[in-house]
């Protein structure tokens, strides 16, 4: 039966090619046969003509968390990596993935490039986890920039003596 949907949508998208919701509709039916890097492709294909037309669009948070997704449940770090790369190139600034992205540039031993993230991620948000933080020193204390490391090591300690001076009140 999902065979037969297939096939419709895709003599249905041979006559109206640029269909976002046929699009949709047969990424779903790869993504539920685990056809992942073929429901990846099409949902690409989507987020890329919703961003580049500029207008409000219902799909495009719907496709974004589709992609993401799919992104968490790719095994292979490069792919994993490549995918997560060509999202921000398209949409910059989600944070659980330049989180995704960093872990990986660690395991591979880019430094410099993670560290580079780092300072995205701080920029953008205020509240980053502690442990966040304490990974990012690791980093500046292996790329031998120790002055920066301290700086920040001395902010989560006037942190934690913040807030534990407020349980104590």
């Amino acid at each position: 039966k999902e065979q037969e949907g297939k096939k419709l949508i895709l003599r249905s998208l041979k006559r109206n090619s640029k269909s976002n919701i046929l699009r949709k509709e047969l990424a779903e039916n790869y993504e539920n046969e685990k056809e992942y890097e073929k429901a990846i492709q099409i949902y690409f294909t989507i987020f890329e003509d919703i961003v580049e037309s500029k207008k409000q669009n219902v799909l495009e948070s719907y496709v974004e968390n589709k992609i993401i997704n799919i992104i968490r449940k790719i095994r292979n770090r490069e792919d994993k990596r490549y995918y997560i790369e060509k999202f921000l190139r398209i949409k910059k600034g989600n944070i659980k993935l330049i989180e995704i992205l960093i872990e990986i540039l660690i395991e591979n031993k880019e430094y410099k490039e993670a560290e580079k993230y780092y300072q995205e991620l701080i920029k953008k948000d205020e509240n980053i986890s502690q442990d966040t933080l304490y990974t990012y020193v690791y980093v500046l204390i292996l790329l031998n920039n120790y002055i920066e490391a301290r700086k920040i090591l001395e902010k989560l300690i006037t942190k934690k003596e913040q807030s534990y001076l407020l349980i104590n009140i």
